[in-house]
């Protein structure tokens, strides 16, 4: 009898120690979370993919602008030549 009581003893503790294990984890998960919602250096994923694609257009629409300013340019740099002409 000794032998199986030590076994459930045994198995026991190898139970309880896998409850508490997982509890620390859905504790320190649950912790993490709260911490990374509340604190002002973390921004959801959708509100930073929301501004990576304002940036990138903004990116795409300055190389148009600076494109369409040189083509200006040159116009004006033309008409300078032919009316100092």
């Amino acid at each position: 009898m000794k032998i199986f009581d030590m076994m459930k003893m045994a198995n026991g503790g190898a139970g309880l120690a896998h409850l508490v294990r997982r509890e620390t984890e859905e504790l320190v998960r649950d912790r993490l979370e709260q911490y990374i919602k509340t604190s002002q250096n973390f921004v959801a994923r959708d509100e930073f993919e929301a501004v990576k694609m304002m940036a990138e257009n903004a990116l795409e629409q300055n190389a148009s602008l600076q494109e369409k300013l040189a083509l200006l340019e040159q116009k004006i740099a033309k008409n300078d030549k032919k009316s100092n002409k």
